[in-house]
């Protein structure tokens, strides 16, 4: 999910990215941060082994899907470091995914037997949830566009994308693209076009809503195929965690050169 974000802050996104989708740190009791010199400091502490997903608002403020305890972290700056509160709510069941939009919203993908999207509407420092839809299967990608009015849920137990539009108060299903292989990480950037993780590779497609079957445009090759987390920068360079190689890959604006960022990842053990 595409923010206006500090250097310092979007390389702690990366990082919680890389560890809540399939990394772990050699500290693995709670998750780090790190900066391009490989200087680690801890970042928030009681993480589920299985959390999975990570998205950061206009503010910097990081909100964290803590899968295995139902809920969502949200790390806000404080000083030097960051201060920890807890977001719970009945409709969060298993978090996978977490999205914002520019107005602080957060956006919601359920897995495991619920499987559906929930959003949490922001209002004078508080959330009033709502189930956006139930029409998906396993999600484990979600983007929103700045303004709110597009929402992408990857799926890749039904191999699809759904593509959800803002209209009279709600989100209507606008189409599914089917026929991928393991579409997982999505996010967007500051114009709304979005970018999806396909196999090893990263597309970019246009503004709008896809026509059947998918036409997104490929703008990096030669990632590992479980590579699963994506984001982009202000100045719109793409960070990739790239999790087949143990390492997350920065492909500058512009440009398809692959650039590999200090290695301080290893993958679990079994």
């Amino acid at each position: 999910m595409f923010r206006l974000i500090r250097r310092s802050s979007f390389l702690r996104m990366l990082v919680l990215l890389a560890m809540v989708k399939g990394f772990a740190f050699q500290q693995p009791a709670e998750a780090q941060t790190a900066h391009y010199a490989g200087v680690q400091i801890p970042l928030a502490s009681g993480l589920s082994a299985n959390a999975s997903g990570a998205a950061v608002d206009a503010q910097n403020d990081m909100y964290l899907a803590d899968t295995g305890n139902a809920r969502l972290l949200k790390e806000t700056p404080y000083g030097a470091g960051y201060t920890q509160s807890v977001i719970m709510d009945a409709k969060i069941t298993t978090p996978t995914a977490v999205a914002v939009d520019g107005a602080g919203n957060l956006y919601v993908a359920n897995g495991g037997t619920t499987k559906n999207i929930v959003k949490l509407t922001l209002s004078n420092g508080s959330y009033t949830s709502s189930v956006l839809t139930s029409q998906v299967g396993t999600p484990t990608g979600i983007a929103v566009t700045p303004d709110g009015s597009a929402l992408y849920v990857a799926d890749p137990s039904d191999r699809s994308i759904f593509q959800f539009a803002y209209s009279s108060g709600s989100y209507i299903q606008q189409a599914t693209v089917t026929n991928f292989s393991k579409p997982t990480g999505l996010a967007t950037d500051s114009t709304g076009a979005w970018y999806l993780i396909e196999n090893g590779n990263v597309y970019k497609h246009a503004v709008g809503f896809s026509p059947v079957p998918f036409n997104g445009v490929q703008v990096v090759t030669g990632l590992s195929t479980t590579a699963n987390a994506i984001a982009l920068d202000s100045a719109g360079n793409l960070f990739i965690a790239d999790t087949g190689n143990n390492q997350i890959v920065k492909v500058p604006a512009g440009s398809t050169t692959l650039l590999c960022l200090p290695q301080m990842f290893r993958l679990p053990k079994a």
